[in-house]
């Protein structure tokens, strides 16, 4: 499954991945492993339990409720 983290703003796409067992903490995951710049995403409501966001570029991203 294909999963798109956008900015919030312009909706532009930041970063994409695609795995079978795909889930958001997965992409994000894929994201920061990569060196992905996150900042602006929109990733409000997304469950980032066990995720280690540590270096990641997350300024002025949606986080509410993640």
């Amino acid at each position: 499954m294909k999963i798109e983290i956008k900015h919030i703003l312009t909706g532009a796409i930041l970063f994409a991945h695609v795995t079978d067992a795909n889930s958001i903490a997965v992409t994000v995951k894929a994201a920061v492993a990569s060196s992905a710049n996150l900042g602006g995403a929109n990733l409000g409501g997304a469950n980032l339990g066990g995720a280690n966001l540590y270096g990641a570029n997350l300024e002025g991203a949606n986080l509410r409720g993640a």
